[in-house]
């Protein structure tokens, strides 16, 4: 049977889609200190060159919503998805640390249009399926960020180099890409004309987000410092001042990965029993007593253990975090998601420069630490979560039942975007 009739499922697709995203994924950020030896490059300098990803993602988060409304999130999330793919043999064929800046930036501009239009993708299936599936997709990246972690920690140890395994994995991730993208869904509704020229006159100028989402905006940004440390400086933490090998490093993101795997495809089951405000703060606290207790022992197995329990701890706060500012009363859902991607994306942003600067002057235990203890800002956020859904009129002929509040079980089909 050819393997794109297998894939009959809208569901099944752009699982397989977060899935390859999160193989690239995965695979960069375990093959990180291998660039970095690569182009023999100081943490300092390595700080100042990994912020072109966050720089392009953020421009790209407001381009993508006004591209979506004009093609729809499906080609938008297709486009740029395969453009991603193409770009990432450059990362490792990249000849100077300017090359990677300037390889980072549309490396990221590509991931934040992914970003925001795999969302609205996911809610159109979400709304058509009549299922939550927020947390299991999330799931599907988490898997693949273990496989391609996985996979490079193993090949690190064989020798290939990291040009001939960043190309060949290309090539087949933009097959398997191109094969799931043709059972993407059409978007429900389109804005009008009007609509569309009032948002291109809009996008002329600098707005801030609604206050109302300020309070998601924290935790995404507090949930991306500590994503951040763990996946650009785990494995250079136990590479460099815990003198481990360099497969030993790779294993960092690989346990951050399994775990956030377990997490978030129980994710709707601890959500529907303990509700959104429990969860994150609990969460928030997990992933304080792992960056500062897994740093602070210094040793191994104890900075692996920590990774392991801060991948637990922010497992479903991201889409918990969507579900909230996707609810939010009288802020279209295309600009709560992306407003509050934004504010996150800001975190990767000055994560880089800050950790690099911390770890040059002090050193990287000490800047785990520190994202630790901002971790629990996450603790007195978790009740923005909690606000009720808004109400929305449903589609004509669409029986879809009323959206359910952010603290209410997942079993109705959802009002919110997915991831």
């Amino acid at each position: 049977m050819h393997f794109g009739a297998r894939l009959r499922s809208p569901r099944a697709a752009i699982s397989l889609m977060f899935a390859i995203n999160g193989i690239l994924w995965g695979t960069w950020i375990a093959r990180i200190p291998a660039v970095a030896d690569h182009l023999d490059v100081s943490k300092a300098q390595l700080g100042s060159v990994l912020p072109a990803f966050a720089i392009g993602a953020l421009i790209a988060l407001p381009c993508a919503g006004g591209l979506i409304g004009r093609i729809g999130s499906g080609h938008t999330f297709t486009l740029f998805g395969l453009s991603r793919i193409a770009l990432f043999p450059l990362l490792a064929l990249a000849p100077t640390p300017v090359a990677l800046a300037a390889v980072l930036f549309l490396f990221g501009f590509a991931h934040g249009a992914v970003d925001v239009s795999a969302n609205a993708q996911g809610v159109e299936i979400e709304r058509k399926t009549f299922t939550s599936m927020l947390s299991s997709v999330h799931g599907f990246f988490s898997l693949g960020g273990l496989i391609g972690a996985a996979m490079a920690g193993l090949i690190a140890q064989i020798g290939i180099s990291i040009q001939l395994q960043f190309t060949t994995l290309a090539v087949v991730s933009f097959v398997l890409y191109a094969i799931a993208s043709r059972r993407l869904v059409p978007d429900e509704t389109h804005p009008s004309p009007q609509t569309t020229a009032a948002r291109s006159r809009r996008r002329l100028r600098l707005t801030l987000p609604p206050r109302v989402l300020w309070p998601l905006g924290a935790i995404a940004f507090c949930t991306a410092l500590a994503d951040e440390a763990v996946a650009d400086w785990g494995g250079l933490f136990l590479h460099d001042e815990l003198k481990t090998t360099t497969a030993t490093a790779a294993l960092a993101y690989t346990v951050y990965s399994l775990t956030m795997l377990i997490g978030r495809l129980s994710g709707d089951a601890i959500v529907t029993r303990f509700g959104s405000v429990r969860v994150i703060a609990g969460g928030g606290a997990l992933s304080a007593i792992g960056l500062i207790g897994g740093s602070l022992l210094g040793v191994p197995w104890a900075a692996l253990a920590g990774f392991g329990i801060i991948g637990l701890g922010l497992s479903v706060i991201t889409p918990i975090n969507y579900r909230a500012a996707g609810s939010v009363p009288g802020v279209p859902r295309g600009t709560a998601l992306a407003s509050v991607a934004t504010i996150g994306y800001l975190g990767f942003l000055m994560g880089s420069p800050l950790m690099g600067s911390i770890a040059q002057l002090a050193s990287l235990r000490v800047a785990l630490m520190l994202v630790g203890i901002l971790a629990l800002a996450l603790i007195p956020l978790a009740r923005a979560t909690s606000r009720p859904s808004r109400q929305e009129t449903p589609v004509a002929g669409d029986a879809s039942p009323a959206p359910v509040g952010n603290d209410m079980p997942l079993t109705a089909a959802p009002d919110f975007p997915a991831g």
